[in-house]
């Protein structure tokens, strides 16, 4: 038999015996180094990006002190792993920060919370006092021996809000100001008129308006609601043509922008456009011609849209509407039945249409997100006086708990506790329709609120007295009101607030239809966590 000698034969090519290559070596400067942004920690080391969104990791030690927001220009060591080479521009220069004094050490904590959690201090004997605002200037960065700044200008008290806000607003480096070609060039805007765009729609003549918040500024969109011949309903959606305004390449353009979006603060508005456009011709005031784009969808009475379009044209809104005033609508109240005389048919219509389209996200396995947004009432120096006491609760529509809700329009809410956790569990588990008695037989006793229309539990030591603002069967939504929060001394501290160690308030763990206690402190809220920058 022939032996096969295709591989025993063959002797080894040049190729072959050529040494293996040296691939870092053999790279390009320009392969070899990449600018990057530091845009934070991953997993203990910076992260930096790219221009084209590449992320590379630098061990902290080999970044050359750089701080969130530096470029620099780094070596690649890996295929994404890479050594700073040298900081190129400093994203901090000057910091804000709040000054603190350790036994005789000032150092600032900054207000960017991606900065080194605290920073010396050159000035050992500046004016600025512990806990107060300071803008301060870089004078050693850390690969020039430790990070180190000066104190350039005091600020105020963190204790003050006006202050505060405005140490906000200088160390997010947000735009306050609008440069005068900006101004110029918005001082020209012209208010709506169809002769300036004649190929516009006409839609003046439907019944829109605005609804927002109470405390809203600027309104940009405005909802209509037809009844068509065939049974259908049309549903108009109008909203601010601002980009008639705002023409490309333009210096409110580049303006808007730089600036991103407009920027709400308690009290205090930074907006993305300058008043003449953000509260003038692009604001849908009542009464006001508006050039506007429209959204028209004709909807079934399935809820189902069967048609729809999206127009150029010039509306004008008739009402400026607020969300509490019109659930107060929904929920009977005459007086706003009185005021929203011209538009309450329509919402009623827009209400029946909205139960609709929500039956059927739902059925197609919506989830709805209810967040509750903050709110804050200022005196007239901008400072909080007290904040909104609101409590909303989930209460089914079907259970006769509602319906007690909407006839006294108030109701409490007492704190389940550890020392009473049997009772309150009693009173859950049985139905008031089944037990009249399930209060006394619970050991409970109720007294009538002095501030509300409704009892309270004498046995539990704190509870919160509220009015109801409004209810929405369909959510099963309750929005209330806090009027008073009645406290027994027993759970009261030192300083006369509730002492939640001896207040011990109980919560309910789904996961394990167990009660667990509330109490003990395991760290300082927004100051543990600083540690690990």
């Amino acid at each position: 038999m022939k032996s096969d000698t295709r591989y025993s034969n063959r002797r080894p090519s040049a190729r072959s015996e050529r040494p293996a290559r040296d691939m870092r070596a053999q790279r390009t400067q320009k392969e070899q180094t990449v600018q990057l942004t530091v845009r934070g920690m991953a997993r203990g080391a910076i992260r930096m990006e790219a221009e084209d969104g590449t992320i590379y990791t630098c061990a902290k030690e080999n970044a050359r002190g750089a701080l969130f927001g530096d470029t620099v220009l780094a070596e690649r060591i890996g295929r994404d792993r890479v050594i700073v080479a040298k900081v190129l521009t400093h994203a901090h220069e000057n910091i804000m920060g709040v000054l603190r004094v350790h036994d005789g050490v000032r150092v600032i904590q900054p207000l960017e919370r991606r900065l080194p959690a605290e920073i010396a201090v050159a000035d050992l004997h500046a004016e600025a006092e512990d806990g107060e605002i300071v803008r301060t200037h870089v004078t050693r960065w850390e690969d020039e021996g430790g990070l180190c700044v000066s104190v350039e200008e005091r600020i105020g008290s963190f204790e003050q809000a006006t202050y505060a806000l405005d140490a906000l607003v200088m160390s997010m480096r947000l735009r306050t100001d609008f440069p005068e070609d900006v101004l110029k060039e918005a001082d020209t805007c012209r208010p709506a008129d169809l002769a300036d765009d004649p190929t516009r729609e006409d839609l003046r003549h439907l019944l829109s308006f605005t609804i927002d918040g109470r405390d809203a500024k600027d309104f940009d969109d405005s909802v209509s609601l037809e009844q068509l011949e065939n049974g259908h309903v049309r549903l108009g959606v109008h909203i601010a043509d601002v980009g008639h305004y705002v023409r490309p390449g333009t210096a409110l353009d580049r303006e808007a922008f730089a600036r991103g979006t407009s920027v709400y603060l308690p009290g205090r508005v930074l907006p993305m456009l300058p008043e003449q456009l953000c509260n003038g011709v692009c604001s849908l005031r009542p009464n006001e011609d508006k050039f506007t784009m429209t959204a028209l969808m004709e909807i079934d009475d399935a809820g189902r849209v069967v048609d729809e379009r999206i127009a150029r044209t010039i509306t004008c809104s008739k009402a400026r509407l607020v969300y509490d005033d019109v659930n107060a609508l929904f929920n009977g109240s005459e007086q706003q039945a009185d005021a929203m005389a011209a538009v309450a048919d329509t919402l009623y219509q827009m209400r029946a249409l909205a139960g609709k389209l929500r039956a059927r996200r739902q059925a197609q396995g919506c989830i709805d997100f209810e967040i509750e947004e903050p709110g804050f009432v200022l005196d007239e120096n901008g400072e909080p006086v007290t904040e909104e006491k609101e409590i909303t609760i989930c209460v089914d529509s079907g259970h006769k708990t509602a319906e007690n809700l909407m006839t006294r329009k108030a109701f409490t809410v007492s704190m389940a506790t550890a020392n009473h956790v049997a009772a309150c569990d009693y009173v859950g588990l049985v139905s008031g329709n089944k037990e009249p008695d399930k209060f006394a037989k619970a050991g409970f006793h109720a007294t009538k609120s002095e501030f509300v229309d409704a009892p309270l539990i004498n046995e539990l030591p704190m509870a919160l007295e509220c009015e109801v603002i409004s209810y929405d069967p369909e959510t099963c939504r309750l929005v209330g009101r806090i009027v008073n929060v009645s406290a027994d001394e027993s759970v009261l501290g030192d300083n006369g607030k509730v002492d939640v160690s001896k207040l011990r308030p109980i919560t309910f763990d789904t996961m394990n239809n167990q009660y667990l206690v509330l109490g003990e402190k395991v760290g300082q809220a927004f100051h543990y966590g600083v540690t690990l920058k």
